[in-house]
């Protein structure tokens, strides 16, 4: 049996309360479906944005779960009641896709005010029940966006291939979305965004609901809830285009949609501080950036304390709410400079040609200069952090490149006298040393490899780390740098230094065997700075744990286990 065409929509026939094979879908059904898929799968890469800022960055990892929670759930409940919606396709469709762009909305906003303390939730029961519910919250956007499309393929089924090909253009562009607009509207403004996006569906959806009329009289529901979906979803649009419009002048139309952070991010700490001030906040699609003034700012990690006078003023620059880069704002105070412990491989190669990876706030940049680099190569792959710090990176002996360090490494030609890896996380005193195991693609042997690569024959490569005890995150750096010259054909034991000061340890590795004057003038720049040796080929026991005292020299015995084992892959497993 055929079924007639209807002038503006599909016009629902039953049989026995069961669609008849070959209905035609209206233009508009495939244009809902558009809207929504770009709106859900725009939510959930920024979720993963909003909870790498307001928790930390494996809190993300927890949206894809959310999601598939959701998607998972609509399919089920299509499968256990086949007949919803059978009577008025165009209801549930316009019902549910509204739901979904309302359900962004009120998620968002008790995610962000009730939340969860992911510090406690080990032992504390609420904090557990908290995150349930919190699972249970953001999952009901996709659960409405996974009924829209899983209604609409098991009740056309003859049109199957067009749904899945609008879905997947339509989350296409969704990704786009998530990568293009952060800049202009933000993380909490993308919520708004998508909400709107699926209330524009919502109205392509009940567009000809409004209209159609039936001789049944229990053909449509009650035309008050046909339309009442489309009056709310043009309400939230209205809402989405306002608040689209302030966000072009650097203005939030609610303000109760700013993103709340963890308190135990270093953002937080630092906001608390009297006369701190935010002043810039930028977001792109894969970091926030909050450039802060306060008074408070006093970072320049490794320093030795027998500096002993003024330290220069700062802004913090911090990533997602954490790991501050110092900004220097004037170069007044310039005598600690002298005080660095990377210092070290400008004076060993004066008028370097120098490359540092990831420089942030531009504190190394400005340390090879003062130390008379001849020129800097600075590759940072956040145009964000170079925009915030372009007085550093304008520096007339600076070229800086915007681009993924490893990209760099691979397509360049380029020879460098010194390769300086900077220290780019921040301090966690984690006896665990869960830490030490966080992703960073420039601690790889292969990066170390590719560095290595790029050095002159007298080359040096040196990086800094924290120290935690027992040792974990300067122990894993030194162990790349260990299994790096053994698979290039070089030998750790003359090629490898390794000092450290009270709280930051430095390896620096050589392409050749150092010199022996090099050695000598290395031990003069530690004993001088009050830095204590780890490792140096010829290394005794006395020359360690002199300055900076510990109960026992740890640090040289496990680099010194380390160098000396014969099976080291054993080595690693049983450390």
């Amino acid at each position: 049996m055929d079924c007639p065409k209807a002038d503006h929509s599909i016009d629902i026939a039953q049989n026995d309360g069961k669609f008849i094979e070959n209905t035609p879908l209206d233009v508009l059904y495939y244009a809902g479906l558009f809207c929504i898929s770009s709106a859900s799968i725009a939510f959930e890469i920024n979720l993963t944005r909003l909870f790498s800022v307001a928790q930390f960055y494996h809190f993300a990892f927890m949206i894809v779960s959310t999601a598939l929670l959701g998607n998972a759930a609509s399919g089920i409940l299509i499968m256990v009641f086949p007949k919803i919606g059978k009577s008025s396709p165009k209801l549930l469709l316009t019902w549910s896709a509204l739901c979904a762009g309302v359900s962004m909305i009120v998620a968002y906003l008790l995610f962000n005010h009730i939340p969860f303390d992911s510090f406690s939730v080990s032992w504390d029961i609420r904090q557990a029940r908290l995150l349930l519910f919190h699972y249970f919250l953001l999952s009901l956007p996709f659960l409405f966006c996974g009924i829209t499309l899983s209604f609409l393929l098991s009740a056309f089924p003859q049109n199957t291939g067009k749904l899945y090909s609008i879905n997947l253009t339509g989350s296409a562009l969704g990704c786009i979305f998530a990568l293009v607009l952060p800049g202009t509207l933000g993380g909490d403004g993308i919520v708004i965004f998508c909400s709107g996006l699926a209330a524009i569906g919502a109205i392509l959806f009940g567009f000809n609901t409004v209209k159609l009329k039936s001789t049944r009289k229990n053909y449509f529901p009650n035309t008050s809830w046909v339309r009442a979906p489309v009056i709310i979803a043009f309400m939230v649009i209205l809402l989405a285009g306002t608040d689209f419009g302030f966000r072009f002048f650097d203005q939030s139309f609610i303000p109760w949609m700013t993103l709340k952070i963890s308190p135990y991010k270093w953002l937080s700490q630092v906001m608390q501080i009297p006369y701190s001030k935010l002043l810039t906040q930028k977001w792109n699609a894969f970091s926030r950036i909050d450039l802060v003034e306060s008074s408070a700012i006093r970072s320049l990690p490794g320093l030795s304390y027998r500096y002993q006078s003024l330290l220069p003023r700062q802004n913090g620059l911090f990533v997602d709410g954490d790991d501050m880069s110092p900004i220097l704002i004037s170069d007044e105070v310039n005598a600690f400079y002298d005080y660095l412990p990377l210092n070290l491989a400008f004076q060993l190669r004066p008028q370097a040609k120098t490359l540092i990876l990831e420089p942030r706030g531009g504190l190394d940049i400005l340390t090879a200069i003062h130390q008379g680099a001849c020129c800097v190569t600075a590759i940072e792959q956040n145009p964000l952090i170079v925009s915030m710090a372009e007085d550093v990176y304008k520096k007339s002996q600076v070229k800086a490149l915007v681009e993924f360090e490893r990209s760099y490494l691979k397509r360049t030609s380029e020879s460098y006298d010194v390769i300086l890896v900077s220290l780019t996380n921040g301090y966690h005193p984690i006896q665990s040393g869960a830490y030490s195991l966080a992703e960073d693609y420039r601690y790889t042997v292969e990066a170390f490899q590719d560095s290595l690569n790029h050095l002159t024959e007298t080359g040096l490569l040196i990086f800094m780390r924290w120290l935690q005890y027992p040792p974990s995150e300067d122990f894993r750096a030194f162990a790349l740098a260990v299994e790096t010259l053994d698979r290039s054909g070089g030998d750790a034991r003359n090629q490898v230094v390794a000092f450290r000061g009270y709280n930051t340890a430095v390896v620096m590795i050589k392409r050749t065997p150092y010199t022996s004057d090099e050695l000598i003038e290395i031990r003069e720049f530690c004993s001088d700075r009050a830095f204590d040796l780890s490792y140096i080929p010829g290394i005794n026991p006395e020359e360690t744990n002199r300055y900076n005292i510990l109960p026992e020299s740890i640090y040289y015995q496990s680099y010194l286990s380390l160098i000396e084992s014969k099976d080291r892959q054993s080595y690693y497993k049983q450390y």
